[in-house]
C-alpha cells in the first residue's frame, strides 16, 4: 500500500482508494473511536484529500480555517487548536487499532510532525491479536472479492469494475466496503470465501463472473456468508456499461440487508 508520501499531484489507483475508504467508515463507525465529531471530520478530510492527490494542501492553515471553522483569518502559528486536537486524534486512532481494529488489514495514522494521513497494509494472519476464525464478523461488512468478465459491454471496464462497485457500495451509507486481493476467478470456494471475510472481519463477501453465449452478454453477480463458505445469494443481470453498476448496488445493499437481519434474530439465512 502506497503511504501519505505520494506525489503531490498522484492520485490513489481506484480499488486502493476504495480500500481505504472503507477503513475509514470502519472506524468512524466503530464504538472504540473516541474522536470528537469535529475530529472525526478531521481525519475524514486528511483522508480523502490525500487519496484525490491533494494531500500537498493540508496544513494547520486549512484544518483550522476550514475544519474547524476558523475562518480565513486563523493564524495556526499563534493558535495552536489544530496541534492540541491532532495529538488527540493521533491517541484516538492508536486506541482503536489496539482494540476494534487489531485485525483491521489497513492502518491509517497521521504521523507527528504534519497533519497528512499515511496508509500501510499489514498481514493480519500474522498479528497474535488479529481477527480468527471464530470472531464476531460485521454485518454491515462487505468484502469484494472476485468479479471477472469475459467478453461484453463491462470487460473495458476491468480491472476499474471491482472498484466502481466498491465505491457505489459504499457511497450508499450502508456498507463497510473492503477490496479482497483474491484472484479473478470465476467462483470462489469456500475457503477463499472464509479467508477474505476473516482478513476484514465481514460478514459477507461479494464475487461474480460473466459470459457471453449468441450475443447476449450476461453477468451474475453472488454474495456469499463469510463464516461458512456458503453461496446465500445470486442473481443474474445483462452486462450494460451505463446501468449494471447502478442496478448491481441496489439488489447487493438489499440481498444485504435481508440476510443480515436474518442473521441477526438468529433465523436461516
Amino acid at each position: 500500500m502506497t503511504t501519505g508520501k505520494a506525489h503531490p499531484t498522484e492520485a490513489f489507483p481506484p480499488v486502493l482508494a476504495a480500500a481505504v475508504r472503507s477503513e475509514l467508515d470502519r472506524i468512524v463507525r466503530s464504538r472504540d473511536f473516541c474522536a470528537s465529531k469535529r475530529n472525526r471530520k478531521f481525519l475524514r478530510r486528511v483522508v480523502e484529500a490525500e487519496l484525490t492527490g491533494c494531500g500537498h494542501e493540508i496544513n494547520g492553515y486549512l484544518i483550522g480555517s476550514e475544519v474547524f471553522g476558523r475562518g480565513k483569518s486563523f493564524d495556526h502559528v499563534k493558535d495552536p487548536i489544530v496541534r492540541i486536537e491532532a495529538t488527540k486524534l493521533r491517541r484516538d486512532l492508536e486506541r482503536y487499532y489496539l482494540t476494534s481494529g487489531r485485525g483491521d488489514r489497513i492502518v491509517i495514522t497521521i504521523p507527528k510532525g504534519g497533519y497528512r494521513p499515511s496508509f500501510e497494509t499489514r498481514d493480519v494472519d500474522s498479528l497474535p491479536g488479529g481477527v480468527s476464525p471464530g470472531s464476531a464478523l460485521d454485518l454491515a461488512g462487505v468484502t469484494v472479492a472476485s468479479l471477472r468478465l469475459s467478453d461484453g459491454p463491462l470487460s473495458a471496464m476491468q480491472p476499474p469494475l471491482r472498484a466502481q462497485l466498491a465505491d457505489a457500495l459504499t457511497r450508499t451509507g450502508e456498507v463497510a466496503v473492503y477490496v479482497s486481493s483474491e484472484q479473478e476467478v470465476g467462483l470462489l470456494d469456500s475457503e477463499a470465501v472464509r479467508r477474505a471475510a476473516r482478513s476484514n472481519g465481514t460478514a459477507f463477501v461479494l464475487s461474480g463472473d460473466s459470459w457471453s453465449h449468441d450475443g447476449q452478454h450476461r453477468m451474475v453477480v453472488r454474495l456469499h456468508d463469510g463464516e461458512t463458505g456458503r453461496l446465500v445469494w445470486s442473481e443474474e443481470f445483462a452486462q450494460d456499461a451505463a446501468s449494471t453498476v447502478p442496478l448491481v448496488t441496489q439488489r447487493v445493499v438489499e440481498a444485504r440487508r435481508r440476510l443480515a437481519v436474518s442473521s441477526g434474530s438468529g433465523e436461516a439465512v
